[in-house]
Formats: C-alpha cells, sequence, structure tokens
C-alpha cells in the first residue's frame, strides 16, 4: 500500500462482497471525504465459482378456466370398416304348413239355356270340391248344341284359383263364348257362358264348370 501523505483528511473504503446471480466479486473502493485526497483501488478479483440451485419453489395456485374455444371443422370420412364375423345360427323355425300332396279334377254338371237364345243370353254352371280338399283352380266350357249336348265348344282354364277374369273364349261359328269363370267360395268354382249371335234354330247354349281340388 502506498503511503499516505501526513496531514491530510483521508477515508479508506472498506471492500464490499456483492453477490451478483450466484458470482461472488470482490471489489475494493477507497472514497474521499474532501477533494484531493488520496484513494485506493483494488483489483477485480477472479469470478468465484457458480453457487448450487436454490429449492424448487412451491406451485403456484390453479388459473382460471379459459372460455371454450370455436368448433372444429369436421373430419374427413373415414375408411369402411372390414365386416365382422357371421353371426351364430338363429333357432330353427315353427313347421310350415302342409303342401298338396295330391290333385284331381272335379267336373260339374252341364247347365243348358233354353232353345233359341238371343244374343246376350248368359248361363253358368258350378262345380265343387268334396269335403276335405281345397280348391287349386278351375275353368269352363261353354258349347252350343241341342238343348243337353256339346257340340261344338269354347273352354277355357285357370290355373290358380285366384284368376277371377273373363276368359272370353270362342269358336268360330258357335255364336257362344265363356264369359268368366272364377271361384265363389274356398271350395266351388263357377263358368259363365254367354250367346253371342243367334243360334242355329233348335240350338241352346251349354255351360260347363271344372274345378281342380287338392289334398293336404
Amino acid at each position: 500500500m502506498s503511503e499516505i501523505r501526513p496531514g491530510k483528511q483521508f477515508l479508506v473504503g472498506a471492500v464490499a462482497g456483492i453477490v451478483v446471480a450466484g458470482v461472488g466479486v470482490g471489489l475494493g473502493v477507497a472514497l474521499t471525504s474532501s477533494p484531493g485526497s488520496a484513494q485506493t483501488v483494488y483489483a477485480t478479483g477472479t469470478r468465484g465459482p457458480e453457487g448450487p440451485s436454490g429449492p424448487r419453489g412451491l406451485p403456484g395456485p390453479t388459473g382460471p378456466q379459459g372460455p371454450i374455444g370455436p368448433a372444429g371443422a369436421a373430419g374427413a370420412k373415414g375408411l369402411a370398416g372390414s365386416p365382422g364375423p357371421a353371426g351364430p345360427a338363429g333357432p330353427a323355425g315353427p313347421k310350415g304348413a302342409s303342401g298338396v300332396t295330391s290333385s284331381s279334377v272335379v267336373q260339374g254338371t252341364a247347365v243348358s239355356s233354353i232353345a233359341d237364345p238371343t244374343a246376350g243370353t248368359t248361363t253358368s254352371a258350378t262345380a265343387s270340391c268334396p269335403a276335405g280338399r281345397v280348391l287349386l283352380g278351375g275353368g269352363g266350357l261353354v258349347s252350343a248344341g241341342e238343348p243337353g249336348t256339346a257340340s261344338k265348344a269354347a273352354t277355357a282354364t285357370t290355373a290358380s284359383s285366384s284368376t277371377t277374369g273373363a276368359a272370353n273364349a270362342a269358336v268360330s261359328g258357335t255364336g257362344v263364348a265363356l264369359l268368366s269363370s272364377y271361384p265363389t267360395t274356398a271350395r266351388t268354382w263357377r263358368a259363365v257362358g254367354v250367346v253371342t249371335r243367334p243360334l242355329t234354330s233348335g240350338m241352346a247354349l251349354s255351360v260347363q264348370a271344372y274345378v281342380i281340388c287338392g289334398t293336404v
């Protein structure tokens, strides 16, 4: 240390330790109490080692919930998934009704009009299945001849009892036609004939119905 001149007032600054950001720095500063006084300046020391980290602070309080954001855009349609495995077999269904085991044609009695009928005259006849049998279909036959005979005939049949339209079959030169052929009950079939033009003198319209019966 340099010598201080006698008779002079002086103030020597003490060395202060200042720690900034975990770094120790030694700094000596000489302050004078009057102008012109001598001062001693100390050189800056070397940087000390970094101090240890302080303890972790306590968690802060939970902040308030933010506002709900806007809905996002709809995503693209995904790919179709693969088919799932086959399910177990279902229980057996109830036994169905018995089907038709046999069938036959039942011929009804022929019905004749009066002799020499005028055009437009109609005559009908029926045929029925016996008890215990079901109606499957039917048809009819019309003819022009002497009353009680069946000469030239016009015929029509249907394959199902659900058919109710007219057959309208006619034989050229006879003047008769099958006007309609249909079921009237679950066991009976009706055939209707019509005179389409005047018949030969003494002739009559004859109608005969047929029914197809089945056994179940």
